[in-house]
């Protein structure tokens, strides 16, 4: 293939949805971009680890404006060959399942990356302190616990009056 800009790929991604996704090839993952690859992408507010199953020149029937583009490319060398993805597509064919669920299910677990909201109580002055709905307190209270960083502020922070 030439490597006349821009580049597109189609993506597997782990959820049961039966179509790859096309995202844009930034320039500084042309040469690492690669099939069998895996490679993190945006998909709607949170970021998802896809299998790169064919690069292209052609976007298809996604016009190019409405594309995004990959994030990184996390693999060194490609982690399934030609073989292996046509294993997955038969496998997925024949279980109704996506090639992105059936690729997952192949990798060793804990290697797939994938966001998460993380929350951290922080320190701030009281006066700047809003009224937490009863979840928020209870969502404080469980960080103030398995965390430090509520210090003295927990009780406040709680809308509570320090106790013994």
């Amino acid at each position: 293939m030439s490597l006349n800009f821009p580049i597109y790929t189609s993506i597997a991604l782990p959820l049961p949805i039966n179509t790859p996704f096309t995202y844009l090839i930034p320039s500084e993952y042309i040469n690492s971009a690669e099939i069998g690859r895996r490679a993190l992408v945006p998909f709607g507010k949170r970021v998802l680890t896809g299998f790169i199953i064919d690069i292209k020149d052609d976007p298809g029937d996604v016009p190019p404006a409405k594309l995004k583009s990959i994030i990184d490319v996390i693999d060194d060398e490609p982690v399934f060959d030609s073989h292996m993805l046509e294993l997955a597509t038969w496998v997925a064919d024949y279980y109704l399942s996506s090639v992105g669920e059936v690729l997952k299910t192949a990798m060793p677990h804990g290697t797939m990356i994938k966001s998460r909201v993380r929350v951290h109580a922080i320190e701030s002055a009281e006066e700047t302190a809003v009224p937490l709905s009863q979840h928020q307190k209870e969502v404080l209270e469980t960080i103030c616990k398995k965390n430090t960083a509520c210090g003295g502020h927990r009780h406040w922070l709680l809308g509570k009056k320090p106790g013994p």
